[in-house]
C-alpha cells in the first residue's frame, strides 16, 4: 500500500503544477479576449461616429451647393464660396476655431 501511496503522491506532485499552469494560461487568454472585445467595440463605435459625421457633412455640403446655385455673389463664383465653406468645415472637424 505504501508503494501505491508514493506513486499517487508523485503523480499528484507532477500533475498539480501543470494544472495550475494551464489554469493561469486560460485566465490570461480570457483576459486577452475581454480586452480584444472591448477594443473591437470601441472601434465599431468610432466607425459609427465617423459615418454619422460623414453623413452630416454630406448633408451640409448639399445644402451649401443648393444655396450657392440659388444665390448670386458679386465678384465671387459659387465654386469659391463652396471652397471657403469646405475649408471652414474642415477646420471645424480638426478642432481649429473658424477664421
Amino acid at each position: 500500500m505504501e508503494e501505491r501511496d508514493k506513486m499517487l503522491y508523485s503523480k499528484e506532485q507532477n500533475t498539480v503544477p501543470s494544472l495550475r499552469k494551464a489554469l493561469k494560461e486560460i485566465a490570461m487568454e480570457k483576459d486577452v479576449a475581454v480586452v480584444s472585445r472591448k477594443r473591437v467595440k470601441e472601434a465599431e463605435d468610432e466607425q459609427y461616429r465617423g459615418e454619422e459625421d460623414a453623413a452630416s457633412l454630406r448633408a451640409e455640403l448639399n445644402l451649401i451647393q443648393q444655396q450657392t446655385m440659388g444665390t448670386s455673389f458679386v465678384g465671387v463664383s459659387p465654386d469659391q464660396v463652396l471652397e471657403k465653406e469646405m475649408a471652414k468645415l474642415k477646420l471645424e472637424l480638426q478642432g481649429i476655431p473658424k477664421p
